[in-house]
């Protein structure tokens, strides 16, 4: 298929009619993927459904397909269907399927659903917490019921209410997959367009222990300002995750080669036609940027494997990746030379944190910033924001998640 047919086939009145998403990214870091969803699709507009690591908006279908395809800061995106309360969750425990039955039937029942997919469809249903177990009761009762069986009781229920499209469970290979995201009070229900976690990446194929997800790391980028353009650098860069995805940023790169779910989409009629747009939306990007991207690390095997992933990733000839010591990073990079420093930091001595503080003041142009992430206990996190605070300037201090695990972010400049 042509690029013009491509384009004719992205006028489909069906496309480019305006529809709600849910988006799911880290706690503490929406606006961070806010930010990169509105650089993606300017005319997205952000409504009011929001929590702990989700948020609802607006744009028309084919922008959201857009947005999955090229987005690095969401693990989910859901065509938005509608709300459950919890409470009818709970009642699946003492097998009273009434309330939640009807909730369900009457948004399984949404006209865009016999749009998007043909008779015979195979289909599955799965059910996601997305807030803290036990910090709401009702929440903690819902989450109580075993996943499998909840998946099971709700999967039922939508068998009956897509006879008409003649459905059939497939846990497998689905074309479509229903996803109930659990939240603190409600139960979001939704079209997961990609059928995978988009927090993954098929580039990390050298590991690190204290490696953190794309997701969130491109989260990090975002937060601390990086849009692209200027000169990065990760002084701690381990596999390469925080470089990486900044290369994919600043070339408006899709971070992912799997087939993504919606290519299922019966409107696309043939599986080359899928195909083509996809190909169409990744063939986006940029071949260079203007800026320049540093991955340090104190330990050649880590550059190694950081060079490695690059590669795989296709970024290696947008990003450098060098062995050096903290105490040489001035002396090799020049003073005044970073515009941002974005890095997850190991736990360093006392000394280190000192020399660390040095080398940013040092670094750091007039106008540049630094973002630190820590995953350590309290005591630690607030001895470091101590001994940096003697030569920097705490801009911000919050608390972000991954999953179940914590992190303390810290934005700093110059004193």
């Amino acid at each position: 298929m042509v690029e013009s047919e491509v384009l004719e086939l992205l006028k489909l009145e069906v496309l480019n009619k305006e529809h709600s998403f849910i988006a799911v990214t880290h706690k503490g870091l929406e606006n961070a993927c806010w930010q990169e969803l509105l650089m993606i699709d300017e005319k997205a507009v952000k409504q009011e459904l929001q929590g702990p690591g989700f948020f609802k908006f607006k744009t028309k279908l084919l922008n959201g397909l857009k947005i999955i395809t090229l987005s690095k800061t969401l693990n989910d995106l859901l065509l938005f269907l509608g709300v459950i309360p919890v409470k009818s969750l709970q009642a699946l425990k003492s097998d009273d399927k009434q309330e939640v039955s009807k909730a369900l039937t009457d948004l399984l029942s949404h006209e865009l659903i016999k749009k998007l997919y043909k008779k015979n469809v195979r289909f599955k249903i799965t059910c996601k917490a997305i807030s803290n177990p036990g910090k709401n009761s009702e929440n903690a009762e819902a989450l109580s019921i075993d996943s499998q069986e909840l998946n099971k009781a709700l999967g039922a229920i939508a068998l009956k209410a897509l006879k008409d499209l003649n459905a059939s469970v497939d846990l497998t290979n689905p074309d479509l997959v229903f996803k109930a995201l659990i939240t603190d009070d409600k139960v979001l229900v939704g079209i997961d367009l990609a059928g995978f976690d988009l927090g993954n990446r098929f580039y990390k194929v050298f590991l690190h222990k204290a490696d953190i997800k794309a997701s969130f790391a491109s989260c990090l980028l975002f937060e601390s300002g990086f849009k692209g353009k200027g000169v990065l650098l990760d002084a701690f860069c381990k596999n390469g995750t925080i470089p990486i995805e900044a290369a994919l940023i600043s070339l408006k790169l899709s971070p992912r080669n799997e087939k993504i779910l919606w290519q299922r989409f019966n409107i696309f009629k043939t599986h080359d036609n899928a195909s083509q747009v996809l190909e169409f939306f990744r063939s986006q990007g940029l071949k260079s940027f203007d800026g320049k991207i540093l991955g340090v690390d104190a330990l050649l095997s880590n550059i190694v494997s950081s060079r490695r992933n690059a590669k795989i990733a296709r970024v290696e000839k947008h990003v450098t990746f060098t062995r050096m010591d903290l105490e040489w990073l001035e002396l090799k990079l020049g003073s005044e030379s970073i515009d941002f420093f974005v890095s997850n930091i190991p736990r360093l001595d006392v000394q280190n944190l000192g020399e660390l503080a040095y080398q940013l003041q040092a670094l750091l142009k007039s106008e540049g910033k630094a973002l630190l992430s820590m995953s350590f206990n309290d005591e630690y996190v607030e001895k470091a924001i101590s001994l940096l605070s003697k030569r920097l300037v705490l801009k911000e201090k919050f608390v972000v998640w991954t999953g179940l695990k914590k992190y303390v972010i810290t934005k700093w400049v110059k004193a």
